[in-house]
């Protein structure tokens, strides 16, 4: 037989290495089974897990968008209100705006339509009012004289002094005996 040379020894090496390989693969079909499984199991935890945060980044996200969604309306609502405050500002100007305009529009034609012509005819009435006011005296005097002189015809002395008695007889009435009232009553009738 021949030496063993450097070849033969490496092959012989390489040979033992590759049996070694053999029986550690062949070792693995026992250990592995068990691995996977307990891979498995931490898998399925990490998945259990992973669910429940993702639950919970749910809740979270739809609790913040709700939460975002009234913060929104409330900036809405307050936009809203203010826009509506501005607006009645404006529109507040503006009418007021407009009133001055329409005040001062009528102003100048009151004054050139109304108030100029009134002062005319005012001119021109001065000296009418003035007649009216001596012919309303005048009337008034003459009617004066008129029921004084009517008064005075149709005035009665005698009449006035039958009034003073009857006013003299009211006053002692509860004084008078029955005989004077019947009398006085009797005479009353005629």
């Amino acid at each position: 037989m021949t030496e063993p040379t450097a070849y033969d020894a490496l092959v012989a090496e390489l040979l033992a290495d590759v049996l070694k390989l053999h029986d550690e693969v062949k070792s693995l079909k026992d250990f592995l089974p068990a691995q996977v499984n307990a891979a498995e199991r931490r898998l399925a935890g990490v998945i259990a897990l992973l669910e429940k945060a993702g639950d919970a980044y749910r809740e979270e996200l739809k609790a913040y968008t709700q939460n975002q969604g009234d913060v929104v309306r409330t900036q809405m609502e307050k936009d809203a209100h203010e826009a509506r405050l501005r607006f009645r500002q404006e529109y507040d100007s503006l009418v007021k705006e407009v009133l001055a305009r329409i005040e001062t529009t009528t102003k100048s034609t009151v004054a050139a339509a109304i108030a100029d012509p009134v002062k005319q005819i005012t001119r021109n009435q001065r000296h009418s009012i003035r007649n009216t006011i001596a012919l309303c005296l005048a009337s008034g005097l003459t009617a004066g004289m008129v029921v004084y002189g009517a008064i005075t015809l149709t005035h009665d002395l005698k009449q006035e002094a039958e009034a003073d008695m009857g006013r003299s007889v009211v006053a002692v009435w509860d004084k008078l005996d029955k005989k004077a009232r019947s009398i006085i009553d009797a005479e009353r009738k005629m």
